[in-house]
């Protein structure tokens, strides 16, 4: 009873924890959510102990593999990173260093061998999402209302017209327990999925998942962010093919679910189309510039630091690090040999540039090139990221082939959502963790359906 309670109350405070008396955005909203996954690792390998090793499995010694290809490759990295430390403990407001995607992978691989050994905890998680998820949708609906709302000790308080004393804009807001509003979209996607598919395969009982359902389903409305938007577009794709071809009841309101996120889409690209209308942007490059937010052009900017490292990469986190090599280079785009990057640290750079050292600032909006492909290439080099795209395509099949499916979906609309945004330690693990179940079941032929009707004696 004692695991089973503990494992659902790790996993909600996975989504919901933040600590109020930070006094930056890595300590207030991203550490919180590391040190329980820091803490679920740890449970998971004393319950290992507990209840005895299961068997591995081809599938997971497989996994196993590749992550460990993968973390070689980006230590390597990490190891000729302009910015070493940074890499090894990433940004602190986005935290995805080397460090944290290790964690990820020993989340990942014992969670499967848990599972494997004792396959009634996966309720005890679901139910822990489930609800996390819920708490997080419920809230943002504040914030639409006050956008000084922020849930830390100074909440309501502003040090200027649109900054909030946290260090949150207001013109950010709804916000709810991360510190983004497209951090928060992408929550309340990965919620609506994780609640249809137990809706679908009747994992929990229906007034919980319905309950999620409809509070995930406003809050997105509520965030107003593409990025979300685009994540449940293609995740409720995913799900509505998924229910036709395996005759599940989830088909009717997945496909309710696809024309209310159609009309999403649609009220969003309205927005969007308004406040280029509303500005004097004649040429068409500019005007595309303003509906993507100013990714092309940082787009462009990523290729060309991919392009002078490869195979090395910059490390993780790797455009800010290479960003103080791209903003000199266009400073000076006749003679780059006149500047000399002398630091990179976690929010600025220094360098050398005619006999004199200057130090500047590593713009928030350029901590990620803002799209996953980009990202990776750019933190551990082509060799890295074909591990990645392998590790992540295998477990995909694996999740999608098993007795867990469909809760691959959650990386089908995380991937939707990076596709234009990017991955950040107080979000990515949700993903991963339905691929980890997926990795547990896979080779079990485990009635996932039965075993959590029996786990209602819990």
């Amino acid at each position: 009873m004692r695991g089973v309670s503990l494992y659902t109350l790790l996993y909600a405070l996975s989504v919901v924890l933040i600590n109020p008396w930070g006094e930056s955005v890595g300590a207030i909203w991203t550490a919180p959510k590391v040190y329980i996954l820091t803490a679920i690792l740890l449970l998971n390998l004393f319950s290992l102990v507990r209840y005895g090793r299961s068997s591995l499995g081809t599938a997971w010694r497989r996994a196993a593999l590749l992550w460990a290809a993968l973390l070689s490759v980006g230590l390597a990295t990490t190891f000729v990173s302009p910015a070493p430390q940074r890499s090894f403990l990433g940004q602190s407001a986005l935290g995805d260093g080397w460090l944290y995607w290790a964690l990820v992978a020993g989340v990942v691989l014992s969670n499967a061998l848990l599972l494997r050994a004792k396959p009634a905890l996966f309720r005890a998680q679901l139910l822990g999402l489930l609800l996390g998820g819920g708490l997080f949708a419920l809230s943002i609906f504040p914030q639409v209302f006050s956008d000084t709302v922020d849930y830390t000790a100074t909440s309501g308080q502003k040090v200027g017209v649109q900054r909030l004393e946290s260090g949150i804009h207001t013109e950010y807001q709804p916000i709810g327990l991360t510190s983004s509003r497209g951090h928060a979209s992408v929550v309340v996607a990965l919620t609506l999925m994780l609640a249809l598919v137990s809706l679908s395969r009747g994992w929990a009982r229906p007034g919980l998942p319905w309950s999620v359902l409809g509070a995930a389903g406003v809050a997105l409305w509520f965030t107003d962010s593409r990025g979300g938007v685009a994540a449940a577009l293609l995740g409720l794709l995913y799900l509505g093919g998924w229910a036709l071809k395996t005759r599940r009841k989830g088909a009717p309101f997945a496909a309710a679910l696809l024309l209310l996120v159609l009309g999403w889409g649609v009220y969003a690209g309205a927005g969007a189309l308004t406040r280029v209308q509303a500005r004097d942007m004649p040429e068409l490059r500019a005007s595309v510039s303003e509906l993507t937010s100013g990714r092309l052009e940082m787009w462009r900017q990523a290729l060309w630091a991919v392009r002078q490292r490869p195979v090395r990469g910059y490390g993780f986190g790797g455009f800010g690090t290479a960003w103080p090599y791209i903003a000199t280079r266009e400073d000076d785009p006749e003679d780059v040999r006149s500047h000399k990057v002398l630091w990179i640290g976690d929010e600025t750079y220094s360098y050398r540039s005619g006999g004199e050292v200057y130090v500047r600032t590593i713009p928030t909006f350029h901590d990620k090139a803002h799209t996953l492909v980009l990202d990776w290439l750019l933190a551990v080099g082509v060799v890295g990221f074909a591990l990645y795209a392998g590790l992540l395509g295998y477990l995909l099949l694996i999740t999608a082939r098993g007795p867990a499916a469909p809760l691959e979906v959650l990386t089908v609309a995380y991937l939707g959502f990076t596709l234009t945004w990017y991955d950040a330690a107080q979000f990515s693990h949700l993903a991963f963790w339905g691929l980890s179940v997926g990795l547990g079941f896979a080779g079990l032929g485990t009635n996932i359906d039965a075993l959590t009707d029996r786990d209602e004696q819990l």
